[in-house]
């Protein structure tokens, strides 16, 4: 059987030249410089080499002058040099490196094949981590500039004495949420439709309409309890991070996170990173749940809340799907009213689905907590008195 090599000489041209070698029974032969060669298999030495150890280096000792090489690991096979003990030795060797440098790239292909999927399946785990990474002071600028925009275009009232009624009604949930490292800030917006939203770094927005509408006070706890677990789950920038490059997440992934901080204070800023996802708002129910029944406030005041949303709005699935699929358009985000936003943002998607999961909680876990007692028509007339 023959096999093309080449044969290295310093007598040669260039040093290298192409062979024809042939192997038959106990000798491998060849043509170099009109010369013909026959050396015995028993004297020669099998070697792997090259950068990429992609080589098969041929040797013998009784001309150490002349060294053959070739990539045609066939060579290894041939029934003539395996018959050998000494060779037969070393192409062992030989082959098992192969073998295990397959099995290697094999493994690292699978790998490479594996790893989309499996970030794909982690995603939200891995962007909650990343998120965590980041200081909360980075969410408490973000979260002030935001409201600085929000504040010089729409009708939000800054009023210390309101604002102070706000903190000492809050605070139950405040303390329920655990989260020192945030100051939480509420507001009154003179907004007449049945909402609110929640600014990452503590900015908590009530729409007027919301409380003129409620029938409880649990209601707003409800309204509030949510928005607040907004904050504390970092939503605002996890939603952000899920929104970049997959390159930049799995450069915060592996700890470079130098381009993932600039990409994410570009987006940070504007008024589209208010969007939730679905998945968020659930998160959002679930937590803002656990937080009224920690405060013993009746949880049940967040499922009268979401049925007076859908009361009110008469949502449906169907238009759900439709603003979903609109504010995935980030063209749409530039000239999209506060008003807007803010219904994305807290008429909740599937919300169907939701009282039904919040009414299981409720009767699982036996939840029994009296109503508070209070004035809300007092509160009421109260909130309408800094409209004015």
């Amino acid at each position: 059987m023959n096999y093309n090599m080449i044969a290295l000489n310093d007598d040669l041209e260039g040093g290298r030249k192409v062979v024809e070698v042939e192997i038959q029974s106990d000798i491998i032969s060849f043509t170099l410089n009109e010369k013909e060669f026959s050396w015995p298999i028993s004297d020669l030495e099998f070697q792997i080499g090259g950068a990429s150890k992609g080589l098969i280096y041929i040797k013998n000792s009784n001309f150490s002058s002349i060294i053959l090489y070739t990539r045609d690991k066939k060579i290894l096979k041939n029934e003539f040099v395996v018959q050998h003990p000494n060779i037969l030795k070393s192409s062992k060797k030989i082959s098992g490196f192969y073998n295990q440098r397959k099995v290697f790239y094999s493994s690292l292909l699978l790998f490479l094949i594996a790893l989309p999927i499996v970030f794909y399946a982690f995603r939200s785990s891995i962007i909650k981590s990343i998120a965590n990474r980041v200081p909360v002071e980075w969410e408490i600028k973000a979260g002030n500039k935001l409201f600085e925009t929000l504040k010089n275009q729409y009708d939000i009232i800054e009023d210390s004495s309101l604002s102070a009624r706000f903190d000492t009604m809050f605070i139950p949930l405040v303390n329920a949420a655990g989260t020192p490292d945030i100051d939480y800030q509420f507001y009154l917006c003179s907004d007449p439709s049945l909402n609110a939203f929640a600014l990452p770094g503590g900015h908590i927005v009530i729409n007027l309409g919301t409380i003129n509408k409620i029938e409880r006070i649990e209601e707003l706890y409800g309204v509030i309890g949510h928005e607040i677990a907004h904050v504390t789950q970092r939503h605002h920038l996890r939603g952000v991070i899920s929104n970049l490059s997959t390159f930049l997440i799995f450069q915060g992934l592996l700890g470079d996170e130098v381009g993932l901080i600039g990409a994410i204070g570009e987006s940070a800023g504007r008024l589209e990173s208010l969007f939730y996802s679905r998945s968020f708002e659930r998160e959002s129910d679930e937590i803002g749940f656990n937080y009224m029944k920690e405060a013993h406030i009746d949880p049940k005041g967040m499922v009268e809340f979401f049925e007076r949303i859908k009361r009110e709005y008469e949502i449906d699935e169907n238009l759900l799907v439709q603003e979903d699929e609109m504010v995935k358009d980030s063209t749409q985000f530039e000239s999209t009213s506060l008003d807007k936003i803010k219904s994305f943002v807290s008429t909740h998607p599937n919300i169907d689905e939701r009282i039904e999961y919040l009414n299981k909680r409720f009767c699982d876990e036996m939840v029994s907590f009296e109503s508070k007692d209070f004035e809300l028509d007092k509160f009421q007339k109260y909130i309408q008195q800094k409209i004015k």
